[in-house]
């Protein structure tokens, strides 16, 4: 008979795995308070881990209470966004409550710089669009148009002059061309809103004229007014403008007022053009004499019987070239008050001209400002006015 208890007795523990116990352990708990180190001001939302796992949070008056830990010893670790992380062992007891306060500091950590892209950011060094940044110089030569600005200046951006009238179109290509018959002029954003400038598109005020060279719309772009361009060269630029940005986009910022005494730029300047050289041509009885000759060789009949009449004849090189003049002008007020709602403006206008070196070919942009004020910022001048003589 006490076989057979035996014999189940290790049945028993066989198919439970363990000894029968001869008591059960209750869980503890463990409260506390989350403080600042130096203010002592108590930390709301903290987060309370024992061993990994998640025990509780602070609540409004910094007080945690983690239930149902195991008796025995722990890691109760304690963490804030903008505080060091504070670690500690604990021992537990069951069905005992044990008190543990946390006090912990603030801490700066420096964030990494980031580039805004479409509608994320990224860290500079993951950025895969080439950017490039150009500050107009005016001072250093006499420019009438934006892309004048970008020659020599931009690695990467090719500008060339599709049109040598006065006020003529410009083409920019940003790493070359990516397309046969499509437009390959970048896109211009100006102060947030986008311009497309094709120079091949004709000028409609100009329309049934013929051999009638395109202006450029950019031109009447005071470059006086320009405070930044930024140049976006890769097709990153289509996460924000689509499409349109597929052959690079120009971003342009204007000159914005700025708080304090009024201010009150003058910029002015003056300079002539000339033919740089002109071809030595034949004049009229030098030609005639010079076609008798040729028709003489062909044994063809001369056709001018008295070279010598024509004389001179008319110099045509000096009728159609001329010594051209160029005036700018601009004038402009800036300023702003300082304070809880700063106000700030710009208001700037003025008038360039050139005359062309070929008659008749003069070019006229009066610059003129839309004055917009705001308790932020205030964009410069806006250009509404552009002329072809």
């Amino acid at each position: 008979m006490r076989r057979s208890w035996q014999i189940l007795l290790a049945v028993g523990v066989f198919l439970t795995g363990s000894a029968i116990p001869i008591s059960a352990q209750t869980p503890g708990r463990v409260i506390g308070l989350v403080r600042d180190a130096s203010s002592s001001a108590l930390l709301v939302n903290a987060s309370v881990t024992i061993d990994g796992k998640n025990a509780a949070r602070t609540g409004d008056d910094g007080r945690y209470i983690a239930t149902n830990v195991v008796p025995g010893s722990h890691k109760i670790r304690v963490q804030l966004l903008g505080y060091a992380m504070s670690e500690g062992d604990i021992n537990v007891a069951a069905d005992a409550t044990i008190t543990y306060d946390v006090g912990t500091r603030a801490v700066s950590v420096a964030l990494q710089q980031v580039v805004v892209v479409g509608y994320g950011s990224q860290k500079r060094s993951d950025l895969t669009g080439a950017v490039a940044s150009v500050t107009p110089n005016v001072d250093r030569a006499p420019i009438t148009s934006l892309e004048q600005t970008l020659q020599g200046t931009a690695p990467g951006v090719q500008v060339t002059q599709t049109s040598s009238a006065p006020g003529g179109g410009m083409s920019i290509r940003i790493r070359g061309g990516s397309s046969v018959n499509g437009n390959n002029e970048p896109l211009y954003v100006i102060d947030g809103f986008p311009i497309e400038n094709n120079p091949a598109d004709g000028d409609p005020t100009t329309a049934g004229r013929t051999n009638t060279a395109p202006s450029n719309p950019l031109a009447a772009l005071n470059p006086s007014d320009i405070a930044a361009i930024e140049i976006m060269k890769d097709a990153s630029a289509t996460a924000i403008y689509g499409s349109r940005g597929a052959n690079g986009v120009v971003v342009i910022t204007t000159k914005r007022g700025e708080g304090g005494r009024p201010r009150l730029p003058v910029d002015a300047y003056s300079a002539t053009q000339s033919l740089a050289n002109r071809y030595d041509l034949l004049n009229g009885a030098e030609f005639a004499t010079f076609a008798n000759e040729w028709a003489v060789a062909q044994n063809q009949t001369k056709p001018f019987a008295v070279p010598a009449s024509f004389g001179a004849g008319t110099a045509w090189q000096s009728a159609i070239f001329r010594r051209a003049s160029m005036t700018n002008l601009q004038l402009g007020v800036t300023g702003g008050t300082t304070g809880l709602n700063p106000t700030h403006y710009a208001l700037s206008g003025g008038v360039s001209q050139q005359n062309g070196v070929v008659t008749n070919s003069d070019f006229k942009a009066s610059h003129r400002a839309g004055m917009s004020i705001n308790k932020l910022v205030a964009s410069s001048s806006r250009v509404i006015c552009l002329s072809r003589v």
